[in-house]
This record gives structure tokens, sequence and C-alpha cells, in this order.
């Protein structure tokens, strides 16, 4: 039996990285470190889950809220990080 990939494990749910991305623009380095996974992690699900890349250009905006200006551990990371779990097992189930 061969070795399983990211995908298969469930690591990101398409949800949680649709709105880490896409909502809150968070670069994948950001979503990296917030769920604890590589961003060779984050590039392979965006490219699984087809959520187009964003250009170099098409960064925040200062006085937007960004979630990595938050504590770590605070009520929203954890939120975050509590909803890409329960998918990890689900998936896995």
């Amino acid at each position: 039996m061969g070795r399983k990939s990211y995908i298969d494990k469930g690591l990101i749910s398409y949800e949680s990285l649709y709105q880490l991305y896409v909502v809150q623009s968070l670069s994948v380095q950001a979503i990296a470190k917030t769920l604890s996974v590589s961003t060779g992690v984050v590039h392979k699900y965006l490219k699984y889950y087809e959520i187009p890349r964003r250009s170099r250009g098409n960064r925040l905006s200062k006085g937007v809220m960004n979630i990595m200006d938050l504590p770590r551990g605070s009520a929203e990371v954890e939120a975050v990080r509590k909803m890409t779990e329960k998918e990890g097992a689900k998936s896995n189930e």
C-alpha cells in the first residue's frame, strides 16, 4: 500500500481554505502558520480545490482585519482550527 497524500488525509477542508484565502484574503504563508502545515500543503489544496491563486500584487489593504493580527490561541483562530480538525476527522471515517 502506497503512502497517503495530504489530500487523502483531509488536512484542510474546502470551506476553511476558501474562508481564509478568498474571504479573509490571507496569504498562503499566513494560512500555513495558522493551520500548522507547510506552505506546500496549502498550495496543493488550493490546486486540488481549484481555488484560483492571487497575483503577488493582490494583497490585503491596510486596515483590513487579518487573522494573523490576532493572538495565537484567540477564539477566532481556534474556531478556524477546530473547524479544520473537524472536517479532517470526517474525511478519515
